[in-house]
């Protein structure tokens, strides 16, 4: 059975239509699924989270990061991520996508490194970010696990938190406004990816 789709508040989207500041979805992944993705960490090469642009700005953004290869291996993820942004897309933000241009991170944001990533939006710049049109974030980690490490998005001028359930997935429009909160116990872990397509008019 697929999961509700549960809205966040509208707002006057493109065009004419009416297009929502997030989508949470519960339950995208299990748990066994995000142990499996969380003990990526242990057995792929990390990079440190810079900028777009590989810009390094730790004043920004301390994440560690994992790009998932389209192999045999990962690629359940990238078809389940397929498959939930088709259905949102359609019945909730109705965007003129393309496709999935770039490899999915897994990132880690943890207290002992300060880990955190103020406030930015997905879309901009030069490459394919300037192409990306809906971003997607799946949490990985127990919330009891972790304090602090909260997404939050002002698409609107208002801050919202997003909830922090294991396996829920959070779609918003690239161009919206977005942090997470600095970590202050514990270890964040998620999953993020971006969905690309022509430029909004």
């Amino acid at each position: 059975m697929r999961p509700a789709i549960i809205p966040g508040h509208l707002q006057a989207g493109y065009g004419n239509r009416l297009a929502p500041n997030y989508v949470t979805l519960p339950g995208i992944l299990s748990p066994e699924e995000c142990e499996r993705l969380i003990a990526r960490f242990e057995t792929r090469e990390l990079e440190d989270g810079g900028l777009v642009g590989e810009v390094s700005a730790p004043d920004v953004r301390r994440a560690d990061l994992v790009w998932l290869d389209a192999d045999r291996v990962d690629q359940w993820v990238l078809t389940r991520m397929m498959t939930l942004v088709a259905d949102a897309n359609r019945e909730m933000f109705d965007f003129v996508l393309g496709g999935f241009d770039e490899a999915l991170q897994l990132t880690r944001y943890r207290a002992d490194a300060l880990g955190h990533y103020d406030w930015h939006a997905d879309r901009g710049g030069a490459g394919f970010s300037r192409f990306r049109k809906l971003s997607v974030v799946v949490q990985l980690s127990q919330p009891e696990t972790y304090e602090g490490g909260d997404l939050e998005i002002n698409a609107t001028g208002i801050v919202e938190a997003m909830p922090r359930d294991r396996g829920m997935a959070i779609l918003f429009p690239s161009h919206a406004l977005h942090r997470v909160t600095p970590v202050t116990n514990g270890t964040r872990h998620s999953l993020v990816t971006w969905v690309h397509g022509p430029n909004f008019r």
